[in-house]
């Protein structure tokens, strides 16, 4: 492993890409790549950069790259040459035999750029950590809860992984706890289209379960994407285990319906939000739902760190237990970091 990871820091594509501002500044350093309308650009004397690629003119550079457009369109080659602002001028072939067909690309419409050469496994990881306290004097209430995220991608797969913690204190009830993991891998498809599978642990003292399991996949679409926002929607099958309190545990077979929206501002201060919603019709129990909800918020405090307000829901309209809850629900505010 180690080796490995050497070896990719040996591969890293040499400083050499320039980056020309629209106020006619110029950059010499390396591409790491473009996502949700920031270049990141690494450099020997100014570290690594984050520049809003609306106030990018040019770029150069000889690594060989994936660019996306906003229509799903994926394009390969290189930009070996500053031409005219607002357009990058990719040269599949560039360097290479044969004959090179120049392909222009309006800039606005590059959402997303990968260098294909990049070889740095840690600078793929784009992710946050979250962590709250909320207090009440009556009945000497305590809620801490904990969340974080990580991202990984490459030019053909995607890697999320999610948490989400709650725990609730007072004097004279009982505690309650709710915890949630997932794991999910996309792999892109022609076009805007994907497929995914992954799966998902999860307790919830609240609906009186104790351990659910989760795994399945299906197949998504991207309906919108540009350096502001994001939509998706996913259908599949899933297949779950659950174990409820005082109940036998049990095997289902359900559904899978989900929808995610992201806006984002990239701009100092830096905000984003994000909505998501699963419903899990269940092809095991006759008319049983389930559903899970969030919708955060994320504010730039300084650079790096962020204020998070967020909203999450987990309902099921047919307990598996007698006297549990339909739904649990909690807002939460926390102190957050993103790397």
């Amino acid at each position: 492993m180690l080796g490995w990871l050497l070896a990719g820091n040996a591969l890293a594509a040499p400083k050499t890409d320039v980056v020309v501002m629209r106020n006619g500044d110029r950059i010499t350093g390396e591409i790491k790549g473009i996502e949700r309308g920031i270049l990141t650009f690494k450099t020997d004397s100014m570290g690594t950069l984050s520049i809003e690629w609306d106030e990018v003119a040019q770029i150069k550079t000889d690594q060989y790259l994936e660019i996306e457009e906003s229509n799903g369109a994926r394009r390969y080659g290189r930009l070996p040459e500053l031409t005219e602002p607002g357009v990058l001028t990719l040269h599949p072939n560039a360097g290479g035999q044969g004959k090179d067909t120049v392909v222009r690309i309006d800039q606005r419409d590059a959402v997303h750029v990968v260098p294909l050469s990049e070889g740095n496994f840690f600078d793929r990881i784009d992710g946050h950590i979250s962590a709250g306290l909320d207090a009440a004097s009556a009945n000497d209430s305590r809620q801490y809860t904990l969340s974080a995220d990580a991202t990984y991608r490459d030019p053909i797969r995607q890697w999320t992984a999610t948490y989400d913690g709650a725990w609730d204190k007072s004097t004279g009830n009982p505690s309650q706890a709710r915890n949630a993991a997932t794991l999910e891998q996309r792999r892109f498809l022609g076009e805007d289209w994907f497929w995914s599978m992954g799966g998902s642990l999860a307790t919830n003292d609240e609906l009186d379960l104790h351990l659910r399991t989760l795994f399945g996949g299906g197949f998504g679409r991207y309906f919108l994407r540009d350096s502001q926002r994001e939509l998706s929607g996913l259908f599949g099958v899933v297949v779950t285990r659950e174990d409820y309190v005082g109940t036998p545990a049990s095997s289902n077979t359900e559904g899978l319906l989900q929808g995610n929206y992201a806006f984002f501002r990239t701009s100092h201060p830096e905000l984003d939000v994000s909505l998501a919603l699963t419903l899990y019709p269940s092809f095991t129990v006759s008319g049983r739902w389930r559903s899970e909800a969030s919708l955060k918020a994320r504010y730039e405090i300084i650079k790096d760190l962020y204020y998070e307000l967020s909203y999450i829901n987990s309902r099921d309209n047919k307990p598996q237990t007698e006297g549990a809850s339909e739904s649990d629900w909690s807002i939460i505010s926390s102190l957050g970091y993103k790397f």
